[in-house]
C-alpha cells in the first residue's frame, strides 16, 4: 500500500510540472512566458462561435475576442509562421499552408489559453511564447489532427 501511495505522489508531481502547457503548447523561455500565461488564464470569452473558418481567421479572432475580455485589454500578440508552398493546376499556381485549414469551435465560457489550444490542435499547429508574441507555426507532421 505504501509503495502504491508513492507512486502516485511521484505521478502527481511530475504531471502538476507541466500542467501549464497545453497540448499544442511548446516550452518557452521567454521571461515574459509567466505574464503571458497569467493573462491568457485569466481572460475568459463568454462565448465563441466558429464555424469552417481558415486557421489564420479563427486566429485573428481568437485574438480580438482575447483583448476585448481580459480586464485590462492585454494586448494578445500573434505571428503565425509557416512554409507556404505552391501548386500548379488548372486554375493556375495556388499558395497554400496549415493556415488553410478550417477550424471549428464553439463554446461558453472559454479561457483564452484553452481556445487557442482548440484552433492549433484543429489546424496541426502549435504555439510557443517568443518574446512578447505568442508564435504559431506547424505541427509535427502525421499527428492525429482530424
Amino acid at each position: 500500500m505504501k509503495w502504491k501511495l508513492i507512486v502516485a505522489g511521484v505521478a502527481v508531481a511530475v504531471c502538476s510540472s507541466c500542467s501549464h502547457l497545453g497540448r499544442n503548447e511548446l516550452r518557452s523561455s521567454s521571461p515574459l512566458s509567466k505574464q503571458i500565461h497569467r493573462a491568457l488564464d485569466e481572460t475568459v470569452i463568454p462565448e465563441v462561435d466558429l464555424e469552417n473558418v481558415s486557421a489564420v481567421d479563427a486566429l485573428n479572432t481568437w485574438s480580438a475576442l482575447s483583448r476585448t475580455y481580459h480586464p485590462q485589454h492585454f494586448k494578445f500578440q500573434h505571428v503565425v509562421s509557416y512554409p507556404v508552398t505552391y501548386t500548379q493546376g488548372a486554375t493556375g499556381t495556388v499558395a497554400a499552408g496549415p493556415g488553410s485549414a478550417k477550424v471549428t469551435v464553439r463554446r461558453k465560457n472559454i479561457t483564452s489559453k484553452r481556445l487557442l489550444d482548440e484552433i492549433c490542435h484543429q489546424s496541426n499547429l502549435e504555439w510557443t511564447i517568443a518574446g512578447r508574441v505568442i508564435l504559431v507555426r506547424p505541427g509535427p507532421p502525421g499527428s492525429d489532427t482530424p
